[in-house]
């Protein structure tokens, strides 16, 4: 005999308010913002997340005094600090520090990152410098006369042959994205290394005079970082958006979205049902457009085998002494490297590690259905390999855990964009549902962006609001930033 499902209506907005009802997909930065704007709007709103906590990618895993999060996650800036406790969390007080502790490691050297020219200039090997100035000089010259059709072809305009050979950059997309940069678009050059731009927009001029001051600048990049680990971050988003009466459901995956004539129905895997008049969601648009009944569905079946997320494999390994590093952050470009990043988390906070104890975030990326090995021993070449780099000391290593992490990178082929239009206009041709942020749009965002976005599109469903004509805006402005 099949069980009934368990229906929860929410259409009734709770006392004291006069809006419209929500449910929002998702409760990591750009959910509880968008949350957060909704709720300051008038609205009713109803969070599904699927895991036990607040969080999405901006998580932290805690096990006997140690705390990792997901990879290094940074607010940009004191500006963002002050616009989200003077506008959204006026409870926000995660201190500020300097981001000057990463470093890339490539022909085994180390550089600053971001990197700029006068660094790399400073640690190479003074026989190439000569020639490396000469097609840094070629690239600057002709680099306007060549648009860039994929990302290899994006990072020489900028930075010329010599110089994308020697930090090993291709060597380094292939282990992100598990493909050579003649097939990832130059989009992701745009969206992820931003601090190329000024590599590619300067004069040689301009750039010269630059790299006189760029230690400095170096030194002073602040950022906001939690003491107790990231999840500190969507904590705070969450408490506020409790405290203004909005409800998250955990533990709910989806398992179907239906649109009808007058509301959106969301079933999750424990077979409970939620309805809502609206729906914004911030799951991978790749589940959305999975699970949504709709009269596109072979449009979305099409769409979904095209796009594609690599996940992230972290090996979480202890140690029994105060410090393995000197660094916060080390990027290996090498191929000879199994992975692609390490962090010690106790040089961003001496918290998220026991007195006398650290720690260190190893990260291998792989496609989604793809089987890492997790052994012992593998846990054994990854450190052989880290004593190697001579930038760790290992030998007070003493035991080790594993997070598999879905998602984590969506993967930007050089036709992806086209694939992407065709998605944003199946999304338009939902009534009652728009999907939004890093995951939801495909698209590569800061932590900056996704609280920020998420809580202006929450706002824009003000009293007057129209929300085919927000959704519109909204799905053109995308549009507007994949030309």
């Amino acid at each position: 005999m099949n069980e009934k499902p368990e229906r929860i209506g929410i259409y009734r907005v709770r006392e004291g308010t006069t809006g419209h009802t929500f449910l929002v997909l998702g409760a990591g930065l750009s959910g509880l913002s968008c949350g957060i704007g909704l709720l300051e709007a008038g609205h009713d709103v109803t969070i599904l997340e699927k895991e036990q906590s607040a969080g999405g990618l901006c998580r932290s895993f805690r096990a006997n005094g140690f705390t990792f999060d997901y990879g290094p996650h940074f607010l940009f800036g004191p500006g963002i600090k002050t616009a989200l406790k003077e506008n959204i969390v006026p409870s926000f007080d995660i201190p500020l520090i300097n981001r000057n502790g990463e470093r890339i490691l490539a022909r085994d050297r180390l550089f600053k990152f971001p990197f700029e020219p006068k660094n790399i200039l400073k640690h190479m090997e003074k026989t190439r410098m000569l020639p490396v100035l000469i097609d840094l000089v070629a690239s600057h010259s002709f680099r306007k006369a060549v648009p860039a059709s994929n990302l290899e072809e994006w990072i020489i305009n900028a930075v010329g042959n010599k110089i994308y050979d020697y930090i090993c950059l291709s060597d380094y997309v292939k282990k992100l994205y598990g493909l050579s940069p003649r097939e990832v678009s130059p989009k992701w050059g745009e969206q992820k290394l931003k601090f190329l731009s000024r590599w590619r927009n300067n004069s040689l001029l301009v750039m010269a005079l630059n790299a006189l001051k760029e230690d400095k600048k170096l030194q002073k990049q602040i950022v906001s970082y939690p003491p107790s680990g990231i999840d500190a971050i969507p904590g705070k988003l969450a408490e506020r958006y409790a405290e203004l009466g909005g409800k998250i459901i955990f533990s709910s995956p989806v398992a179907a979205i239906r649109e009808r004539h007058d509301c959106v129905e969301v079933t999750g895997l424990n077979n409970r049902t939620f309805s809502a008049e609206y729906l914004i969601s911030s799951i991978p648009l790749t589940e959305l457009l999975n699970n949504t009944s709709s009269g596109s569905d072979k449009i979305n079946s099409g769409l979904i085998m095209q796009l594609r997320h690599r996940k992230t494999v972290f090996f979480l390994l202890y140690f029994n002494a105060p410090r393995v590093m000197n660094y916060q952050c080390i990027y290996f470009t090498q191929p000879d490297y199994l992975f692609r990043r390490v962090t010690e988390f106790r040089n961003l906070s001496s918290s998220m590690s026991p007195a006398g104890k650290s720690s260190l975030c190893v990260e291998v990326t792989c496609n989604e259905k793809e089987v890492i090995d997790t052994s012992l021993d593998k846990v054994h070449a990854l450190l052989k390999q880290l004593d190697k780099s001579g930038h760790f000391n290992i030998k007070d290593f003493s035991h080790y855990d594993i997070l598999d992490v879905p998602n984590t990178y969506p993967v930007y082929t050089v036709d992806y964009m086209d694939v992407i239009k065709k998605a944003l206009d199946c999304l338009k041709s939902y009534k009652r549902i728009i999907s939004f942020g890093r995951q939801g749009l495909f698209f590569y965002n800061t932590m900056n962006n996704s609280i920020m976005q998420g809580y202006a599109l929450g706002q824009s469903f003000g009293s007057k609001h129209d929300f085919s004509c927000i959704k519109d805006d909204h799905y053109n402005n995308h549009a507007a930033l994949l030309n």
